[in-house]
């Protein structure tokens, strides 16, 4: 534990690279998912809230986007395993489905609980005025919470394998953005 004169140096410390780097340090904690962790931490986590009066439903579809090596009948193993029902799940597992996946039928439509994109291409049909689906979807509101599905928490490389698509879901239910079928 600091001793009070500690404590000062310390705030006088933060408050400068604070200053300094806060855009930074907000990048890289979005980036990582870490962002509403860092927000809770210092009791703010409010500020990521949007009202919008739009919420999904938790039992709702799950839309898993993006290349993928795993096969479509490991990854509904995986969420049954969870206790997810394989009715739930939409997959467009290939970058051809991801191209040609039109995200507004999802806008505003609580029946979608999530979407889980792995590596898609930057262009496709729905990307609007946007880098990529993923960014006008995240950018936009009525959607239901983005998830980029990534290969490890130190990379930026998008990527469904079996460990993270069980991750992510794990998160997903703990954090009660779904629930799992019969609960």
């Amino acid at each position: 534990m600091l001793e009070p004169i500690e404590l000062l140096e310390l705030e006088n410390s933060l408050r400068d690279i604070f200053s300094e780097k806060l855009t930074t340090i907000l990048s890289r904690l979005n980036r990582t998912e870490e962002l509403d962790i860092f927000l809770k931490l210092v009791g703010e986590n409010r500020l990521l809230e949007k009202d919008s009066g739009y919420a999904p439903y938790t039992t709702g579809k799950l839309v898993i986007i993006g290349d993928s090596a795993v096969k479509k009948d490991i990854l509904i193993g995986i969420a049954k395993n969870l206790g997810i029902s394989k009715d739930r799940l939409v997959f467009h597992l290939s970058y051809e489905e991801a191209k040609r996946f039109q995200c507004n039928s999802m806008q505003y439509n609580p029946g979608y609980s999530v979407v889980i994109f792995g590596p898609v291409p930057h262009s496709g049909k729905a990307k609007g005025d946007y880098g990529s689906i993923i960014s006008e979807m995240e950018n936009q509101e009525g959607y239901p919470p983005i998830i980029r599905m990534k290969y490890n928490s130190n990379s930026n490389e998008l990527k469904i394998t079996k460990s993270s698509f069980r991750e992510q879901l794990g998160k997903l239910i703990e954090r009660k953005i779904i629930k799992i079928d019969n609960q």
